[in-house]
């Protein structure tokens, strides 16, 4: 029992010391900030093309708030959640007749969420 113990011990720290030199070649030679200086961009859209998707938005609702008041919020903007990405963030569905960012307006309104904001198309550069 204590050979297999030593032995997955082993293993596990084998393993942790492949992940780790692997991280470190993809920081790139003098590259103190590692993944940090992988940038997350927004912007880079070609000239008449919009660096988000259209018709969706991203809310983050304050804490707070329960379900059946995310639920109201949505109907009384004739909005519906099309995905929750975590816990009081949803994915919403902007509604006909509004831009992406007259929906982002209405919902910073309400007063009620700590975010929203255009469902940025990102890249790693």
């Amino acid at each position: 029992m204590k050979k297999f113990f030593l032995l997955t011990l082993l293993i596990f720290f084998t393993g942790l010391s492949v992940l780790a030199a692997g991280c470190a070649a993809r920081g790139g030679a003098g590259g103190a900030g590692g993944a940090e200086e992988e940038a997350i961009t927004r912007g880079t859209a070609s000239p008449g093309r919009k660096d988000y998707k259209e018709g969706e938005v991203i809310v983050r609702f304050r804490t707070d708030i329960t379900r059946a008041e995310v639920e109201q919020i949505n109907k009384s903007l004739n909005t519906y959640v099309k995905k929750v990405l975590s816990p009081g963030t949803y994915l919403i569905s902007v509604p006909p007749g509004l831009t992406v960012e007259e929906t982002v307006d209405e919902y910073m309104a309400t007063g009620e969420v700590e975010y929203a904001e255009p469902n940025y198309i990102r890249t790693i550069q």
